[in-house]
Formats: structure tokens, sequence, C-alpha cells
């Protein structure tokens, strides 16, 4: 992989620099790292997925910052289209609804359940359908982010 910007660099080893990267933790919420591809247009997926558009270097990228990450957080749309799997790295998935697929890849590892950030009312509907396969956080009448990251942060997640 090569880094071109602050100074041309041919040669990036990707988990040091992660490694070496100081990331001060913020008081009440672990550290947040976004992290996406874009065509030069702008465009987010091809063909409803973001697989498409990166290089081999991208999707190295990609994996050693989630490898790096003390937790994934995604929207259930994403997971879904995707078709994510489980991960020795927790996935939390911000699913207003609580929509994912209960027979989903995801949901396959006993060992490694994802937490499902949702609304009470979906909570009450649908969580039963995840009982044993993920946990179910239900968070009031919305999916608030600084209620899902302060979750993380009781957590443990840095």
């Amino acid at each position: 992989m090569q880094e071109l910007w602050p100074n041309p660099n041919p040669d990036v080893d990707i988990a040091a620099r992660l490694a070496a990267d100081a990331r001060p933790k913020p008081t009440g919420r672990p550290w947040v790292t976004l992290i996406m591809i874009t065509s030069i247009d702008g465009a987010i997926a091809l063909d409803g997925v973001s697989g498409g558009l990166g290089s081999p270097a991208d999707h190295q990228r990609f994996v050693a910052a989630r490898r790096h990450a003390d937790a994934i957080v995604v929207g259930a749309t994403t997971v879904a289209a995707e078709d994510y799997q489980p991960t020795t790295v927790p996935i939390a998935v911000l699913t207003g609804s609580l929509s994912p697929d209960p027979a989903a890849r995801l949901f396959s590892d006993a060992d490694n359940q994802p937490i499902l950030y949702t609304t009470n009312q979906a909570a009450e509907t649908h969580g039963p359908d995840f009982d044993g396969i993920a946990e179910v956080v239900a968070l009031g009448d919305s999916v608030d982010p600084e209620r899902v990251l302060a979750d993380l942060d009781s957590r443990g997640m840095q």
C-alpha cells in the first residue's frame, strides 16, 4: 500500500501505523474512527455494495483497521447488503426497527454474537427473535448515537 498524504511513502505497514497512532480516549465514550470508501463522484456503492469501489490495498487497510478496533459499528442495511459474518471484534448494529434477518450469517457464531442497538418498541416486538444469537439493547424511542457510544464505553471499548 502507498501513502500519498501527508508525505509520499511507497511502503506503509498498515498494522504498525495503526498501533503507533496515539488516540486519546474522550471522557464517557470510546474513540470513533470512520472508515469508508467513495468513488470520485461521491458514490458509496456499486450495485448496492461498497466492495467494487476499492482496490486490494483499500481492502487491506479496511481489514487492518477493523482488526485494530475494539468494536465495529454498522447500520442494519449495510449488514444485510454486505452479508456480514461474525468476527472476533464485536459488531454493534444500529437498527431502529430490529430488521436484520435472524438467519443471516452474522448470527451464526454463538461465541461472537453481535450487539443490536434498537428502540424499546422494536426490542419488545422483535427482540425474542434474537434470543441466543445476539444481544438486544433497547435505547428508548430512538437509536441515539450518544447512548450507543456510552454503552460501548461501559463495556470497556476504547
